[in-house]
């Protein structure tokens, strides 16, 4: 090939034209140097429009950060991390890029790269470090989603499994009675009273669904047994605006374990006195994708009494049994199935005296309670950003009392009750950052029971719809959840319970907050459709939906002397209500000292 030009280097080291070489020569290296350049430039730029960066995000313990929020701060571009942490940008231009992460309950996070000649960089793991100053327990009861508890907006206090089992108790009534600002009560059972209410204004949970079976409006907490317990959450004020009637005072949610990897059992034994023992067995396991638990308790006390001079006791002789059961199975990547289940059984023995026709006779009392739950719930995941719950509660109390002669063993008087409920729930869960979380749901509940103080089988439903939104702007320093829920009743008038929070963090050692709230506590069978007669003692006690109907039919009967309130002037009882207002701070002078008032 002949050479059509020629540099040479001057004396200064630069390099010119050799004068041997003629000039169009050197016009058509220039030419032909310029051209290249302008290809390479072009096909660079078109490589640097399609380059791709990527990354994992996890927290200090290697773990994977889902649902965090991803920014680039040059292009205004913003992803979130799928459910393994990690993240992608696509089609950007070459050049200096800085990356920025906002995830609750971590430092805000900022990293510079540079993209020079790689269509596909990785910058591998980022490793965010935890900044929640107050504890890190997860709580799901304030909001219907599982959050940081430093960043609930609302008071939440928690219970955790470490701490029951280093309390040695193994009843609710135990455990809750050590609590700070919260009452057992004695009537009708062992009840809770959160700030000033009764025991029939708080809603007792176990995952999330409520537990019936009320006796004169108290929940008895001795029938619950705290096996197999990751934490019991404790939500102070008003909580209608997600979980509906009874939880006027607040709520306590009892959370279960999944179970572990493995196969696992455990054997308790305590004794106390009055001869009361509590023995309880469990075993777990899981292995791929099933997992299952069982766990048996007996508990039993030969009673005692506090008035010797009557032969009937304070508290009557008992034994119980409850069995609860847990199984979870992964369907898919998406798909996760959850049954549990509960049977509580429990007998009662007794004696008391009565006098009839100028004698005293004795009698034996036998009482048998049972309660009954199961759930299954069914999680499926359509995008890592939104999440579908579907759920259907079923749970039946019954009791059965019998009074007989202890001489000749002759029925004295008998009686029973028979409670249903029933719940079918669906929940959508949209994350549309980790900042900012859409809770959306509805449901219906069906309610029977018949019993001998109720006439016939009594009824009646309520359908629910909820929303709820959560929204934490400025790197996660500001925290606005706001929700409400509406409810309808077949017996009552419709309720709306809105609810607003907000918490702000000042500094990393000091937050406050605020909430304002609703609830209502709707009338229960009792106060609707009790038809009681104690024809010893000479009254009748009657609900406020059937007093016109039976005091009609007791005119009728000749049994009424006087009337003093006209009956048809007794309108439909209506729904309780109440509205709270909250203020608090949490301050951390130092690592080891907390202080929150509220």
């Amino acid at each position: 090939m002949q050479t059509l030009f020629r540099l040479i280097k001057n004396k200064e080291g630069g390099l010119k034209q050799d004068k041997n070489i003629p000039a169009p020569g050197y016009l058509m290296y220039m030419r032909l140097r310029v051209l290249i350049l302008t290809l390479s430039m072009m096909t660079f730029i078109a490589l640097g429009q399609n380059a791709k960066v990527m990354g994992v995000v996890k927290n200090t313990s290697k773990e994977a950060i889902p649902f965090a929020t991803v920014s680039l701060m040059e292009t205004g571009q913003t992803g979130v991390t799928d459910n393994d942490g990690r993240f992608v940008f696509e089609k950007l231009e070459l050049g200096l890029y800085h990356i920025q992460l906002d995830v609750i309950g971590y430092k805000h996070f900022t990293k510079t790269f540079n993209l020079k000649n790689n269509s596909n960089l990785n910058i591998g793991t980022i490793i965010l470090e935890d900044t929640s100053f107050m504890m890190d327990e997860m709580v799901i009861t304030a909001t219907r989603t599982e959050r940081n508890q430093e960043d609930v907006p609302t008071p939440v206090t928690v219970i955790s499994g470490e701490d029951i089992e280093s309390m040695g108790s193994m009843r609710l009534s135990d455990v809750l009675a050590e609590q700070t600002g919260l009452a057992i009560v004695s009537d009708h059972g062992q009840g809770l009273q959160v700030q000033g209410f009764d025991a029939d204004y708080t809603l007792i949970m176990i995952n999330g669904q409520p537990i019936v079976g009320r006796t004169g409006g108290t929940l008895d907490l001795s029938r619950i047994t705290v096996s197999n317990i990751k934490q019991i959450e404790i939500t102070k004020g008003p909580s209608s605006s997600l979980y509906g009637s009874e939880a006027l005072a607040g709520v306590v949610n009892i959370i279960t374990e999944d179970p572990k990897e493995g196969i696992s059992s455990s054997v308790g034994l305590k004794y106390r006195t009055y001869n009361t023992v509590d023995l309880n067995a469990d075993v777990q396991a899981k292995k791929g994708n099933l997992g299952t638990y069982l766990q048996v308790n007996r508990y039993s006390s030969q009673g005692y009494d506090l008035t010797p001079e009557s032969i009937s006791k304070t508290s009557p002789e008992f034994t119980n049994y409850t069995v609860n059961g847990d199984l979870t199975y992964k369907l898919s990547e998406k798909s996760k199935l959850r049954v549990n289940g509960r049977y509580y059984t429990q007998k009662q023995h007794d004696q008391s005296d009565v006098e009839e026709e100028n004698s005293t006779k004795r009698l034996n009392f036998e009482g048998i309670e049972n309660d009954w739950n199961i759930t299954p719930t069914l999680i499926h995941d359509f995008t890592p950003h939104t999440r579908l719950t579907l759920l259907n509660y079923s749970m039946g109390y019954n009791t059965r009392s019998n009074y007989h002669y202890e001489a000749d063993g002759s029925v004295y008087e008998k009686g029973f009750f028979n409670q249903f409920y029933n719940k079918t729930e669906a929940q959508t869960d949209i994350r549309w950052s980790n900042s900012n979380v859409l809770t959306l749901g509805a449901g219906y509940i069906l309610e029977t029971l018949r019993s001998d103080r109720y006439n016939g089988l009594n009824t009646f439903n309520t359908s629910y719809g909820f929303l709820q939104n959560e929204w934490a702007p400025f790197n996660n320093r500001l925290t606005i959840l706001a929700g409400a829920r509406f409810d309808t009743h077949s017996e009552y008038a419709s309720q709306l319970s809105p609810k607003l929070a907000a918490q702000y963090k000042l500094t990393r050692w000091f937050h406050i907050r605020g909430a304002f709230g609703t609830g209502f506590k709707a009338p229960d069978f009792r106060q609707l459709f009790l038809d009681f007669t104690n024809p010893t003692a000479g009254y009748t006690v009657l609900g406020s939906s059937v007093v016109a109907s039976r005091m009609q039919e007791l005119e009728a009967e000749g049994q009424i002397q006087t009337i003093l309130i006209d009956y048809n002037s007794i309108n439909t009882i209506q729904a309780e209500s109440s509205i709270s207002y909250n203020f608090g701070f949490d301050l951390r002078p130092h690592k080891k000292v907390i202080l929150k008032v509220n």
